[in-house]
């Protein structure tokens, strides 16, 4: 069995089909780098970040396989919960089960189709009073 870890090839298969969005991407500024792991402190708003991400082993029967936990933040300025909760069922529709990911470059031989299943979201305004927050958390399963 192979021992690499499948968060970078996770994180690929899910920026790119959020990317792919048009609707998704329209929300966000009309543009794909709307949808980035690194935001430049001079970005406009809305973004989503790929945020935190654990993986943990779940092999099986000489089968390879990997959950992997990830958090989606989407960072908006606008009056209102609103635009953030539509950028959240937007991600929820391109994720969620039965959505399902390619995930290539892990194990080395994919691709492998991976099956997401949303874990929650949480919405905080930040100190700032203006900034509003939406934390979207899922689990991948990507098995050889």
């Amino acid at each position: 069995m192979a021992s690499d870890t499948a968060l970078n090839a996770v994180q690929l298969a899910m920026v790119t089909r959020l990317r792919a969005d048009g609707v998704l991407t329209g929300r966000l500024g009309g543009s794909a780098q709307g949808v980035t792991d690194y935001v430049d402190p001079k970005a406009p708003y809305p973004y989503l970040v790929v945020g935190d991400a654990d993986e943990v082993p779940d092999n099986a029967f000489a089968q390879e396989k990997r959950e992997v936990d990830v958090t989606l933040h989407i960072w908006d300025q606008s009056r209102g919960w609103k635009l953030g909760t539509q950028i959240v069922s937007d991600v929820m529709r391109l994720l969620d089960y039965p959505a399902q990911l390619t995930v290539v470059g892990w194990p080395a031989s994919g691709p492998n189709t991976a099956i997401t299943r949303w874990r929650g979201t949480q919405r905080l305004r930040d100190p700032d009073g203006i900034t509003r927050h939406h934390s979207v958390q899922f689990r991948v399963y990507v098995e050889q």
